[in-house]
């Protein structure tokens, strides 16, 4: 049986007036809990509240977190080893192409550059159907990360994706920071945003806990300094323990607190035996996380907009962050965070210090990260994703 929704937008959705089936293939929809599957859970479950069937196109899963979709078309796949969870599709198997002509949809969504999604346009392409794609992931930017990648593979990374972005009708990426360096690549024409929202009713202050520093052995006057992802390598990780060491070495007091789990855990926790690791945590567990923390630095220069950052920032933390196309849109340095140059731990290391020891400082940041934060909201976002569909089909 599949699980009920879990997000509830406004009652008043008026349905669309053209936009009646919509096909979403994707890479990873019910089998992990990132932001890409989660950002395209709400954009399934808005849609379907607006009156659209949508049949989702992806690897079987079913993780504990995760609604299943009322229209599931799997597709062949095998795991990915170096990534728990994660699967990887093989394309489009006339079973699933079959199952596709019965949904008989209007409109091909593909949120993931990998064979299916290649299949998925083509056969959009092939019947005369409008095409869009959501771009969430930065894979050639990962590559830089993962130990000595030939420059020639970057570039043959680039060169894959402005053919396969060229064929969509239109192409939504998070920010228009990253759209802009897309059509500067030559990956884009042109673009439209789909930002991201929070959920401000999980993601408060309200939520830190005196109770929960203390079973960490954390006392109320200690600063928390938070990092909070997937603890894998393209997040920065090397960047994150030379600033933490840094802060060590010039005598700041604070305590570090990792939230997340990932290939490179086990190399991260011998790289920080003083900090507390809580693993994966969801829901309310990571709210108190946020709430209960002092500060959020994050040194990942691959994200595309950054969800852990803006649910941080709804949290009343401070940002210290790499100046990326991700971070660099939701903070506004000096006022809800601080920016630093990419990939400079020292940078890193002296923003968070200072916010440290500046007790009011601290306060006013953490206040223009709330405010800000409240700018997010999803109903606003995704009604207007909505209706760029609707007017697209017609």
């Amino acid at each position: 049986m599949p699980r009920p929704y879990r997000h509830v937008d406004p009652p008043n959705q008026r349905s669309l007036q053209n936009l009646e089936r919509l096909a979403l293939a994707v890479g990873n929809y019910v089998n992990v809990a990132d932001g890409v599957s989660l950002t395209l859970h709400r954009v399934v479950e808005a849609l379907h509240r607006r009156g659209v069937e949508v049949a989702v196109i992806a690897p079987d899963g079913d993780h504990p977190d995760l609604a299943s979709p009322p229209h599931m078309i799997s597709v062949p796949s095998v795991g990915l080893p170096i990534q728990k969870g994660y699967r990887v599709a093989l394309g489009l198997d006339r079973k699933t192409i079959s199952a596709m002509d019965r949904f008989d949809p209007q409109l091909v969504h593909v949120a993931t550059p990998d064979l299916a999604g290649w299949m998925a346009t083509r056969y959009a392409r092939r019947r005369g159907l409008k095409l869009i794609g959501t771009y969430h992931t930065n894979f050639a930017a990962y590559l830089d990360y993962w130990g000595r990648v030939p420059s020639m593979l970057t570039s043959v990374a680039w060169r894959l994706k402005r053919s396969f972005y060229q064929h969509f009708d239109q192409v939504f990426v998070p920010t228009r920071a990253l759209g802009e360096e897309l059509v500067d690549r030559g990956v884009l024409r042109h673009f439209a945003v789909l930002a991201r929202g929070v959920n401000q009713q999980r993601f408060n202050r309200r939520c830190r806990s005196p109770q929960w520093r203390q079973s960490l052995g954390i006392n109320d006057d200690e600063i928390v300094v938070l990092f909070c992802a997937r603890i894998v390598w393209e997040k920065g990780l090397r960047t994150l323990v030379r600033a933490l060491r840094w802060m060590r070495n010039r005598g700041v007091d604070f305590r570090t607190l990792i939230v997340g789990d990932g290939a490179q855990k086990n190399w991260l926790q011998k790289q920080l035996p003083d900090a507390q690791f809580t693993g994966f945590l969801t829901h309310d567990a990571l709210a108190c996380a946020y709430a209960s923390s002092d500060l959020f630095l994050y040194p990942s220069t691959t994200d595309t907009f950054g969800n852990v950052t803006l649910e941080a920032m709804a949290s009343g933390l401070p940002v210290v962050g790499a100046r990326a196309p991700g971070t660099r849109t939701l903070v506004q340095h000096g006022e809800s965070g601080i920016l630093v140059a990419p990939d400079d731990p020292r940078a890193l290391a002296e923003a968070a210090i200072g916010l440290i020891e500046d007790d009011d400082e601290r306060r006013r940041i953490a206040d223009g990260a709330a405010r800000r934060a409240r700018k997010f909201q999803w109903s606003e976002i995704l009604g207007r994703f909505a209706t760029d569909l609707d007017e697209l089909v017609a």
